[in-house]
């Protein structure tokens, strides 16, 4: 009989890694970072031999012009390819390769910043790859040196044209000195037909104060701009490109992070967590994922962040739904995706929850006033959703966090939960004040990701 694994409260995990940074700052925090960096050049070395990361494609000499750096090649087995065009050899060549993210599926394409002659192609990948959010970690020159190729606009409603894509920015947004935001509207001919035109938005988070051979003063903008990324991108069914120079060192801390904070998202942060074990998996996708000690400290201290903030929003909220053994009945930090019809009551809904409206969706922002849903609202709740009992019955609900909309074409489906109107009739006004029978609930299975490779 297979043992039951042991289930581990997420506040335990989170404290044991805080206590193990804490330990590693104590005794010495440089020696054992230099230790761990080592090992993971080493490990680097080794790769080089094996078959599964070549890097024959970038080495071809068609593609060798099209490399920023001679010695950072993407591995063949996780490149991104665009379409091949007939005749042209290598033309479905560019420095870019896929990252896994949390959910098991490609979350990322880790990119090194596009040259002249390859900006047409860097664009071109947006758009076969459907990419939606851009995260630059780079400025155009660092030291008097050119890094990166401008493949966007400044004023808005300036528009441009890099190969067989139009863009045109909508709103450039200061977030703070250390990052901004562009909106551009991109407009190319559709990939199934070439007599359709598609006109669709792509967003690009921009972070200025990275220094060239350094790292970032402060953690948190860092921290608050890759929250930012995934309000704007929650889905892992198309990658976000992120990129800087050279597509390994900054990219690489950016894509840890976010992969954290996607375990974090989705519940999956197991008592085995280990920063090191995952900047060892993403170097087998990229050649010198996080390149650097310092990037490699900074990683450690920006999910120090995520960590101290998840801590704060559980103890703000004590109460939680348990078995007897105390353990939550519904996974930390898993989503459930609630759709609710306007036919359908909010019985079972805590008061002093605040809902952000999302697209299409109308609902009540105050528990003042009884919560009105109409058609296909949808809602995003973190830590616990209703619980279905074996009679059928809806266990109390308790709510981690703030919950937020989001649009209800969304990509991700969680978990739906479907309710079924009560036979005895209640007004809508009242059920925060009348008793009423608790409503039946089904849930239907996720649907499966969209996989890319």
């Amino acid at each position: 009989m297979k043992k039951k694994q042991e289930q581990i409260p997420l506040k335990i995990i989170l404290q044991n890694f805080l206590n193990h940074i804490e330990h590693l700052e104590t005794q010495g925090i440089e020696d054992i970072y230099e230790k761990n960096f080592q090992e993971l050049k080493l490990l680097s070395e080794k790769l080089k031999s094996l078959k599964e990361c070549s890097c024959s494609e970038g080495e071809n000499e068609v593609n060798r012009k099209k490399n920023r750096y001679k010695d950072i090649l993407p591995f063949d087995s996780s490149r991104v390819k665009l379409s091949e065009y007939v005749g042209v050899p290598g033309s479905n060549y560019i420095n870019a390769n896929f990252i896994r993210g949390a959910s098991g599926s490609p979350a990322y394409i880790a990119s090194q910043g596009p040259l002249p002659h390859t900006v047409n192609d860097f664009w071109r990948m947006v758009v076969e790859w459907d990419v939606q959010v851009i995260v630059m970690a780079c400025s155009v020159e660092e030291a008097g040196k050119h890094k990166c190729e401008k493949y966007w606009v400044d004023h808005e409603n300036e528009e441009k044209e890099f190969g067989n894509v139009k863009i045109r920015l909508v709103k450039a947004s200061v977030i703070c000195p250390d990052y901004l935001v562009r909106t551009m509207l991109i407009k190319y001919k559709s990939l199934n037909n070439n007599e359709i035109e598609v006109e669709r938005k792509v967003c690009q988070y921009h972070y200025v104060a990275w220094p060239d051979h350094g790292v970032p003063s402060k953690v948190r903008p860092l921290v608050d701009m890759v929250r930012k990324v995934r309000e704007t991108q929650v889905s892992e069914t198309v990658p976000v490109l992120v990129h800087c120079s050279a597509g390994c060192g900054r990219t690489g801390t950016i894509c840890a992070i976010d992969y954290v904070w996607g375990l974090l998202r989705s519940g999956k942060l197991s008592k085995d967590f280990s920063l090191f074990k995952l900047v060892q998996s993403m170097r087998k996708q990229r050649i010198a994922m996080v390149q650097t000690k310092e990037q490699y400290i900074l990683v450690h201290q920006a999910v120090r962040e995520l960590f101290n903030d998840q801590l704060r929003v559980i103890e703000s909220h004590p109460y939680e739904n348990i078995d007897i053994n105390g353990m939550p009945l519904v996974k930390a930090g898993e989503l459930a995706h609630a759709s609710i019809s306007s036919e359908n009551t909010f019985e079972g809904l805590v008061a002093g929850v605040k809902f952000r409206r999302g697209s299409q969706d109308d609902i009540a922002l105050s528990p003042s006033s009884p919560p009105r849903v109409r058609r296909h609202a949808s809602i995003i709740l973190l830590r616990h959703s209703l619980i279905e009992t074996t009679e059928g019955d809806v266990a109390p609900l308790s709510v981690w966090g703030s919950t937020q909309g989001i649009q209800s074409n969304s990509r991700i489906q969680a978990l739906q939960c479907h309710y079924n109107k009560d036979k005895q009739t209640q007004k809508e006004e009242n059920i925060y004040h009348q008793p009423q029978a608790k409503p039946k609930m089904t849930f239907v299975k996720p649907l499966k990701k969209q996989q890319y490779l």
